[in-house]
This record gives C-alpha cells, structure tokens and sequence, in this order.
C-alpha cells in the first residue's frame, strides 16, 4: 500500500535539495578560489583537493543524510500504515 508523503518528508527533501545547492554555490567559488591562487603561487593536488573537501563534502553529506531521513520516514509510514 503505498501512501501520500507526509509533511515532515517533503521538509526533508526540500532541506537536501537546499543542501544540494549550497554545496555546488560553494563548489563553484572553491573552484574560482583555486583558479585565483593558482595563478599567483603553485598549488599542488593535495592542496586542491583539501580546499574542495573541507569546503564541498559537508554539505554534499548533509544532503545525503536529509534524503536518506526522509526516504526512511516514507517507508515507516507505508509499513505502519499511518498517515500525517
């Protein structure tokens, strides 16, 4: 039986979708950020990739976690059978 999603999942598939968001704005400014140094100094790929995961992966992984509780809240209700 498969029901309607509740309030509280559609919340948490908008908050991913924000996440989403946010973390591709951010990439594109670590990314113009690197461009910017790199013309100045030498980076190197460690330095590369340390700019884009500290500043890429969180929100990447907030998105993930945001879906993944709303995708669960979705299924608890269809196996529980209740409605929001």
């Amino acid at each position: 039986m498969k029901t309607k999603n509740s309030k509280t999942s559609i919340i948490f598939y908008v908050a991913a979708v924000l996440f989403l968001l946010i973390a591709v704005y951010f990439l594109y400014l670590t990314h113009e950020s690197i461009a910017m140094v790199s013309g100045s100094t030498k980076v190197g790929v460690k330095d590369i990739l340390n700019a884009y995961f500290s500043n890429c992966a969180p929100f990447f992984a907030y998105s993930l976690g945001c879906y993944g509780i709303g995708y669960i809240i979705n299924k608890l209700q269809d196996v529980l059978g209740k409605e929001e």
